[in-house]
């Protein structure tokens, strides 16, 4: 009977990763309405079309031995620790395949429900940007036709944006609520701004020097999964969720920001993926404001990447006026 009982509760939790099956917390009426509010504004704004992600990345495409090694081996899914912000974009990959030139630019939002003893909601939007075409155009004006390369190979797919609103339930830590998507026109893909620089500029960011101090991270926990063509440098994803778990003290849990909201999220990320130069290369950037701090009102950290060299962290702190 007890292995039974015990058998019972290990499906159960592994079914809370299942859209539709998980053990969610009942809200109060009130409570669950203002929370609807939230997600249906954020997903539904202006442009985006809410779309079931399970069409687009279901179980059989998303939960692959090469995305997740170690799968299979417990009750649990393979992403049941996985944090919101790595999944949102191994999702996106998922769905819309991934890019070998690519910028990501992805805001990130924990918003607490006025409920106690109910997680916060993490409000993620992830805007995708090929540079595949700048880098063909770039590689082309230097050859002669007849060597020109296919273009295919630098990647083809639009500019687009998701959005995601991700909440716990019982065996999975970051399950997705609800989701949408809009599609960028080169127009406004060309409008969009990365942190300073134009989301669509083939370059690599620079700072200047005097601003930045190199500094070593503590050690951050090892990715439970894999992404695209991954075996030199890290992907997309785990470049930002070690910029996440550094911001987070190596636990990977946010805390709640009184002056952040939807409109102004506490953490931006800028993640660059091959986009200039001839060797493979990755930087982040993180940008933090709303500190809960009387001395620092922005944190910047950076993180670079590239083919036989160690990872290069860079901090720059912005203190609050006469509190230097």
């Amino acid at each position: 009977m007890m292995n039974l009982i015990a058998t019972l509760l290990l499906t159960s939790a592994a079914l809370a990763g299942v859209p539709g099956q998980g053990l969610a917390t009942v809200l109060p009426p009130e409570a669950q309405q203002a929370l609807e509010q939230q997600s249906a504004a954020f997903i539904g704004a202006p442009g985006f079309t809410e779309v079931d992600i399970t069409q687009s990345c279901g179980d059989d495409a998303f939960y692959t031995p090469q995305r997740f090694p170690q799968s299979n081996q417990t009750a649990f899914r393979p992403d049941a620790d996985l944090d919101a912000l790595a999944k949102a974009v191994l999702l996106i990959d998922c769905a819309e395949g991934p890019l070998p030139h690519a910028r990501y630019l992805i805001r990130y939002h924990l918003a607490p429900v006025s409920q106690a003893g109910v997680a916060p909601r993490e409000y993620i939007e992830v805007l995708r940007f090929n540079l595949g075409p700048q880098r063909y155009q770039d590689v082309i004006r230097h050859v002669e036709r007849e060597f020109w390369p296919p273009e295919s190979i630098f990647g083809m797919g639009p500019n687009l944006a998701w959005r995601f609103v991700f909440g716990p339930v019982q065996g999975n830590r970051a399950h997705v609520e609800r989701a949408s998507r809009a599609g960028l026109n080169q127009t406004d893909a060309a409008k969009q701004d990365c942190l300073g620089e134009p989301c669509l500029s083939a370059s690599s960011p620079t700072d200047p020097a005097d601003a930045w101090r190199a500094f070593t991270p503590p050690t951050l926990s090892a990715a439970m999964f894999r992404e695209h063509n991954d075996a030199d440098l890290p992907g997309p994803a785990r470049v930002a969720q070690m910029l996440f778990l550094n911001a987070t003290g190596g636990s990977g849990q946010a805390e709640p920001s009184e002056s952040a909201s939807i409109g102004q999220p506490e953490m931006v990320f800028r993640i660059s993926k091959n986009v200039s130069g001839q060797d493979s290369g990755i930087t982040g950037l993180l940008h933090q404001q709303g500190l809960m701090d009387d001395a620092v009102s922005e944190l910047w950290t950076s993180l670079r990447l590239s083919s036989g060299s160690e990872p290069e962290w860079r901090r720059k702190v912005v203190h609050r006026a006469g509190r230097q």
